[in-house]
Formats: structure tokens, sequence, C-alpha cells
């Protein structure tokens, strides 16, 4: 379950405030009127590199994105 605390990780990562002094570097940036993916990495001096990924679908319900998710027999499990 995703907490309180979480999400405002997320919140400050993606407004880029936590560690000012990390640069965030864009990876790929993509989309179209249906979808949009953004994906930036961290290489910070110390420790394994951080990556953010971001997804956005328009016009999709969460029941049809999870039936795209959940298509097969092992997601399932």
């Amino acid at each position: 379950m995703v907490t309180d605390a979480d999400l405002k990780i997320l919140i400050e990562n993606l407004d880029e405030k936590i560690g000012q002094n990390k640069k965030w570097d864009n990876v790929i940036e993509k989309g179209n009127d249906l979808l949009y993916y953004s994906a930036k990495c961290c290489k910070p001096k110390v420790g394994p590199v951080k990556y953010l990924s971001m997804t956005i679908f328009e016009d999709c319900s969460p029941e049809m994105l999870r039936d795209f998710y959940m298509d097969n027999d092992y997601r399932k499990q």
C-alpha cells in the first residue's frame, strides 16, 4: 500500500526538490494524443544510479489499464 509519506517523496522527486545538488538527466520523453512517457536518471557520486519513470494515459479507465498490464497468466499470479 502506498502511504502519504511515499506520495510526498514522489512529489518532491518529481519537483526535483530533494537533493537539489543532484542532477536529473532526461533519458527519454515521448508522447502522442493518448500516451505520454518520460524517464530521467540521476547518477549520484555515491550509490547506485536512480531512475524516475512516468507514464500518463489519456482517456483510459483504471479497469482498461489493469486489463492491459494483467493480460497474461504470469502477471496475474
